[in-house]
């Protein structure tokens, strides 16, 4: 199976995947799902590490979790250097969310896990880091 995470009524799941809404996540089978993306959801999560690991625990073995959002990091430097405004800032950093953490977090939090990372893009200001979990 490959899934689409989304927060329902906020952000919308990928198409070609298996929408599943974040209160549908806990009844996922652990080790079930081939492949788990997550666009712009991560953010109105009230815990980024613990969703994170729910996450890697429904991958199969040798399954991928994409995960694209927010860059608090490069959001600040824009400010910072007069590329956005304090509306633009404000709607990045707020605007409903619960955390923004930076890519380096998400690396991090997937590597402490045990999960390799296969690749990871910046563009303006979101990333995209693609993990793996380790076949047994």
């Amino acid at each position: 199976m490959k899934a689409s995470l989304y927060i329902q009524g906020i952000t919308y799941p990928q198409s070609g995947y298996l929408p599943i809404s974040l209160e549908e996540l806990p009844t996922i089978d652990r080790a079930s799902v081939e492949e788990i993306t997550v666009v712009d959801s991560l953010d109105y999560c009230p815990n980024t590490s613990e969703l994170i690991e729910t996450l890697a625990d429904k991958l199969q073995y040798g399954g991928i979790l994409t995960i694209e959002s927010t860059n608090i990091i490069a959001v600040m430097r824009g400010y910072r250097y007069g590329q956005i405004s304090s509306v633009q800032l404000n709607q990045l950093l707020y605007h409903g969310k619960r955390s923004v953490v930076s890519n380096g977090d998400v690396v991090d939090i997937l590597k402490i896990l045990g999960l390799n990372i296969i690749k990871q893009s910046l563009q303006g200001f979101k990333y995209c880091i693609t993990a793996q979990r380790p076949k047994v």
